[in-house]
């Protein structure tokens, strides 16, 4: 698509989204009686279907009918019932499935949500008034084209799950994505390369090429991080490719999809020597205006990060997205709930109750409970947010993390995968875990990563056994994604007779209580663990 288009869709793309944004200021002293709308047209569409009656679902069901007689529920509840609709054995709910799209499990390897038209259009019933509010606060967006982060899969999952790869243009309705994907800087086509890797460099020499770069839009910031780590790393053979408009060496992997060409950014990027980013992005993207990312919980040093990286640009966070629903949505400097996309519940941490949205209270901290147009009802989430506040009758809710285990770069490891993970390496490698310890890590070059503490003697080597773990970990599909895209390191294995004491040692520095500590499958820990010492084995022998 020619550049001199851009402002052009720009605009059909703003008058696109205008509807959307309006409706969701005007309607929102209305929360109660949209959500109880919402909740009648999801309820006529399910009963319909082998799925609903057994649950029980009628179409003339009430808001507590519904919230009484319906369990909450997790995706072991529903995975069954998405094999079988997968199989075209039954149905969820009446609305044709579009895709289904992979995501991590607590309990699996992997789950496999529906997306139907409906829980499309819920999609963008948020994506509307969020895109045209950011056009409005940050105008220098519509000067040029965006990077709309891709939804890929890691190498060991391409030909298994290749239906399930997309772009988040596919979020937005036909016509806005008609739009939307005319000032797209980077092609659909580099989610379909032969690996990660080479989807990676597809996407940075498409980057580069761009001169006109307005906005980046990605889910995690050591997502962005990573962007500009291969910028620097690979800035000789990015310039080859934009000098001559030929993958070369790298053709085999990037199938039919064009090489870019620019062979004035291929001489900025030999003449530069992969240092003073913060001096060299001007002169490549003059026109970028904003970066936005997740910013809050484990997400926030890293979002800082990238706000050095890029001084100058601004940072706005996004909210609170999944892959089974949206909850919030950036607008106006808060983060109001998307009242307008699926049905919402919240069940209060501390004592249990599930809320209706109109029923909150300001420092409540809760765990959104979707309903939605895919068919998966009265579906819990795992993440705890606040309410800090309410704009019209509509919350506002700050994300605090998430409550079944961790996740630092979007690796969503779980408790019970983790557990799973040491028994596995006990059997394989003799030795006995103590725990797995997720190592947020702020130093020097060192990423995120993984490091196991075991007890006793492993019969394999020490590279056998980081081999092993990685093996075990890249069962959760968000770990193996995470490291085919550089943002987790390879994890680390300590195994001796002091390990015990040194996870005792790192509880007691975060000030534990000795007699309170309880030895965990998972924990997140600050700075990167040290190799075990005779001063560990000594205190595991006293302790004996």
């Amino acid at each position: 698509m020619n550049r001199w288009m851009n402002p052009f869709a720009h605009q059909v793309m703003r008058w696109a989204l205008r509807g959307g944004h309006g409706r969701f200021q005007r309607q929102a002293a209305q929360l109660e009686q949209i959500q109880r709308q919402k909740l009648a047209s999801l309820v006529e569409r399910v009963s319909v279907t082998d799925s609903g009656a057994k649950l029980g679902v009628n179409a003339d069901m009430g808001w507590d009918a519904y919230t009484k007689e319906l369990p909450v529920t997790d995706y072991s509840f529903w995975k069954e019932g998405v094999e079988r609709q997968r199989d075209g054995r039954e149905k969820l709910i009446s609305d044709s499935v579009m895709r289904y799209q992979p995501t991590s499990g607590s309990t699996s390897k992997y789950k496999l949500i529906p997306y139907t038209q409906g829980f499309l259009s819920e999609l963008d019933a948020a994506i509307a008034p969020w895109i045209y509010q950011l056009y409005r606060d940050y105008p220098g967006i519509a000067a040029g084209r965006h990077y709309w982060s891709l939804s890929w899969l890691p190498d060991g999952r391409r030909k298994e799950l290749s239906a399930g790869i997309n772009d988040d243009m596919n979020l937005l309705s036909p016509v806005k994505r008609m739009v939307a994907k005319s000032s797209q800087a980077v092609p659909q086509s580099v989610s379909m390369t032969e690996t990660v890797e080479d989807s990676f460099f597809a996407t940075v020499a498409h980057l580069a090429s761009a001169g006109d770069l307005s906005m980046i839009s990605i889910w995690s910031p050591t997502f962005g991080l990573r962007l500009l780590e291969v910028l620097s790393d690979s800035r000789e053979d990015i310039a080859e490719v934009l000098s001559s408009g030929s993958w070369g060496s790298r053709a085999a992997g990037m199938g039919a999809m064009p090489a870019p060409r620019n062979r004035r950014v291929a001489q900025m990027l030999r003449a530069w020597d992969g240092k003073d980013l913060a001096s060299f992005w001007p002169e490549l993207w003059p026109k970028l205006a904003l970066v936005s990312s997740w910013d809050t919980a484990s997400s926030t040093h890293w979002a800082n990060e990238l706000r050095q990286q890029l001084a100058g640009v601004a940072v706005e966070g996004k909210g609170l997205w999944a892959t089974e629903g949206v909850v919030t949505i950036p607008f106006q400097e808060r983060f109001p709930l998307a009242y307008q996309s699926h049905v919402y519940e919240f069940e209060d941490v501390g004592t249990g109750d599930v809320l209706p949205p109109w029923a909150l209270d300001v420092g409540q901290r809760v765990k959104p409970v979707l309903s939605a147009g895919n068919g998966l009802l009265r579906y819990r989430m795992n993440d705890v947010i606040e309410v800090d506040g309410f704009m019209g009758g509509i919350p506002c809710l700050s994300f605090k993390g998430r409550d079944d285990g961790v996740d630092m770069v979007g690796e969503k490891m779980s408790v019970l995968l983790a557990q799973s993970t040491l028994n596995q390496f006990a059997e394989a490698s003799g030795s006995f875990p103590v725990s797995l310890l997720a190592v947020m890590s702020k130093e020097g070059d060192t990423r995120p990563h993984y490091t196991l503490l075991a007890e006793g003697e492993a019969k394999m080597t020490e590279s056998e056994c980081i081999a092993l773990l990685d093996k075990l970990l890249s069962e959760n599909f968000h770990y193996e994604l995470a490291r085919n895209l550089g943002q987790l390191d390879p994890p680390r294995c300590l195994i001796g007779d002091g390990a015990r004491a040194r996870y005792t040692k790192i509880c007691l520095a975060r000030g534990m209580i000795e007699g309170d500590i309880k030895v965990e499958p998972l924990k997140r820990v600050e700075e990167v663990v040290a190799p075990l010492k005779e001063d560990d084995v000594a205190q595991a022998r006293r302790s004996a």
